[in-house]
């Protein structure tokens, strides 16, 4: 078996004293604790943008050291950059954004998509805060050269089980927030693609069959507290099928 843990929208200041930075660290030994000795089901931790508050190079060592290192112990971890992973403010595009990210998170070869592959799944990365694009405002877009990469990449693993996560939400329409090329995408999904991951809204949300994709599903912001506390999505995929999706919640940070 295999599990997903899906995680957006940590926010990671520079100040460990902020709520986002105390909660992170919450949730990061918990999922060492309840899944870290798993050995019935490989992990994946797939965290889908907005990693970081402001595209600082002091708030990656915080979130390489404080979350990706400890996780990276027990898990695979899996990441596409958000908005605020390359702009100040999730708004102003900041050259050094994406240098950051490649090196404090991943070398991703953008804008060619990422692929990695376990037990009949294909993860495949893309980057909706697309550096190539050097733009203000928080507007998502996964363009040409991209989409061309993922159909190429689709066509490879088409016997896989196909995971694909970004962080700009498809489906989110507000001025200078949406993904803009959201239709040519969907597209290229349409029909290839078992399950598309991504956050950006801080709303958790599912899309069943929309666009001929079978599941579609969105991560709140899970450093914020709500409701019973934080929250989670976890995926289980056994033989090439979804057997589970539940929701898990933990006690926020004090």
């Amino acid at each position: 078996m295999l599990r997903i843990i899906h995680l957006s929208d940590l926010h990671i200041h520079k100040a460990n004293s902020k709520a986002d930075n105390k909660n992170a660290f919450v949730l990061c030994d918990h999922l060492k604790a309840r899944y870290g000795g798993d050995r019935a089901a490989k992990t994946y931790v797939v965290m889908t943008g907005d990693l970081v508050d402001d595209a600082d190079r002091r708030q990656y060592r915080n979130l390489r050291d404080r979350v990706l290192k400890p996780l990276r112990e027990d898990f695979e971890v899996l990441c596409a950059p958000g908005n605020h992973d390359y702009a100040k403010w999730g708004n102003i595009f900041q050259d050094s954004g994406p240098a950051n990210f490649r090196e404090y998170v991943r070398d991703i070869p953008f804008p060619h998509p990422d692929r990695v592959e376990g037990e009949g799944v294909s993860f495949i990365a893309l980057d909706s805060a697309d550096p190539l694009d050097k733009k203000w405002f928080a507007e998502g877009v996964i363009d040409q050269n991209q989409r061309d990469g993922l159909d190429q990449v689709l066509t490879e693993c088409e016997d896989d089980f196909k995971v694909v996560y970004l962080h700009h939400h498809p489906f989110y329409r507000d001025t200078f927030v949406a993904l803009r090329d959201w239709r040519e995408l969907l597209a290229v999904m349409s029909g290839r693609v078992d399950l598309v991951l991504f956050g950006h809204r801080h709303r958790s949300e599912a899309f069943f069959g929309w666009y001929d994709v079978d599941m579609l599903l969105a991560s709140r912001k899970v450093t914020e507290s709500a409701g019973n506390g934080l929250a989670y999505r976890v995926i289980e995929i056994e033989s090439k099928s979804i057997v589970d999706i539940r929701t898990e919640e933990i006690k926020a940070a004090k």
